[in-house]
This record gives C-alpha cells, sequence and structure tokens, in this order.
C-alpha cells in the first residue's frame, strides 16, 4: 500500500470540496431558476393609440402607435354613422377608454436612462429631418407609407373570433400590421387609409387587449380666440 504525501493529501480535500460547493450551487441554482415564472408571464405586450389633428380629405390620416412586446396588431376602422350622439355619450373625448393604473411613478434607474436615450435619439432625428426640405419629407413619408400598407396582410370577418367587432356594418377596413418584436417602447405611424369626411374609430386588438382612438377627416377648419366673455370663431 502506497501512502501519498500529506500536501496532497490537503490538496485532494481541497479539490473535492470546491467540487461539492460548485454541485451545491449549481443544484440551488437549478431549482431556484425552476422555481421562478417563465418570462412570457410578466412581459406581456403594451400598446397604445394616439392623434393629434383632424385631416384633410387630401391628407393621408393616420394614428400614432406606442408598443413593446409585440409582433404583429389588428387594426379595425369603424364609420361613426351619427357623430353628434357618439360625442354626446362619451365622458371625456379626450381619453377614449383609458383607465386609472395603479402604477408606481418614481422609474428606475433603467428607465430613466431608456427616457434619456429616447430623448437624444429624439433631438437627433429632429436635427436630420431640419436638413431636407418639406417636399423631400413629404415624398418619404408617402413612400414609406405606402411600404407600410403593402406588408399589411388583409383580415376577414372570420378572424375577429376571440374578440368580436363593435359593429360590422360599420366596418370601412380592418388589417394586420407586422411589428418588430422590440423589449424597449418603440413609436411608429400607422397610416389609415380612409378618404371621406367623417369620424372614424380606430380599434387596435391582441388577443384580449384592446386599445381605441378616434380619427376624424373634414375639410372644414374652425379657429376659435377667447377672451373674457367673448368667443370669436373663424371658419
Amino acid at each position: 500500500m502506497t501512502h501519498a504525501p500529506r500536501g496532497a493529501l490537503r490538496g485532494l480535500r481541497t479539490l473535492l470540496a470546491s467540487l461539492a460547493i460548485g454541485m451545491a450551487w449549481a443544484t440551488t441554482a437549478h431549482l431556484a431558476a425552476a422555481q421562478e415564472p417563465p418570462a412570457t408571464a410578466v412581459e406581456r405586450p403594451a400598446f397604445s393609440l394616439a392623434s393629434a389633428e383632424i385631416f384633410t380629405t387630401r391628407a393621408v390620416p393616420s394614428v400614432t402607435l406606442t408598443f413593446e412586446r409585440l409582433g404583429s396588431l389588428d387594426f379595425r376602422v369603424y364609420r361613426v354613422g351619427d357623430p353628434l350622439a357618439f360625442f354626446t355619450t362619451l365622458e371625456e373625448a379626450h381619453t377614449l377608454g383609458s383607465e386609472a393604473y395603479a402604477v408606481p411613478v418614481e422609474q428606475t434607474w433603467l428607465e430613466r436612462l431608456g427616457e434619456w436615450k429616447a430623448r437624444r435619439r429624439g433631438e437627433v432625428l429632429t436635427f436630420l429631418r431640419r436638413q431636407t426640405s418639406r417636399a423631400y419629407r413629404q415624398q418619404r413619408r408617402a413612400q414609406g407609407d405606402q411600404a407600410t400598407v403593402q406588408r399589411r396582410v388583409q383580415l376577414g370577418l372570420q378572424a375577429f373570433a376571440q374578440v368580436p367587432l363593435l359593429n360590422d356594418k360599420q366596418l370601412v377596413a380592418s388589417w394586420r400590421e407586422i411589428l418588430p418584436r422590440l423589449a424597449d417602447a418603440d413609436v411608429r405611424r400607422i397610416p389609415i387609409e380612409v378618404k371621406a369626411p367623417g369620424v372614424y374609430l380606430v380599434e387596435a386588438v391582441h388577443g384580449t387587449q384592446l386599445a381605441y382612438n378616434i380619427l376624424m377627416v373634414s375639410d372644414v377648419a374652425l379657429v376659435t380666440k377667447a377672451a373674457p366673455g367673448t368667443l370669436l370663431a373663424f371658419l
């Protein structure tokens, strides 16, 4: 029987101890990972719609889409038959379908960094736009709108089983918008192919999630000037 030197035995014990600790750490990490909820459970898609102008019949109406973690979004556009009755039933015309969410108001450092990066990116884009003429920007926008419309997938009435249509008789357009699945929030202009004057309700659907926006097309403009006790209107 051969005896190993004491230094070698101490080295062997140290190696075995480190291996045991490593195996225990790996087992603990594996169990912790198994107990964590899947990423898809917390990374739920989010999106909202907005518009800030009334479009003429010569312009291309559009809505602004803010989204994240979304690969596609179904759009439905309805023409409002009686605009007066429609607006009188709304509690607040500027916040259609909005809810008060109980969310923390204090941002994390990662959210503050993302917001700072978004502001810097916006400043760079604004600077670059100012280096070109208005006619060139309009031409580029028209080309972008055409490319966006060509990528759309048209949907039929049978495609709306999970969330039924609000009114199939007033439906004027429906399609699936293909979007890049991004982890951070992104903003995109969505052109709406309607030309006739009127009030339209734009509905965005993803699974059971919904978002709404009002779109107005009119060649009539009303400019008002208010003073104490007086309102002057130009039509």
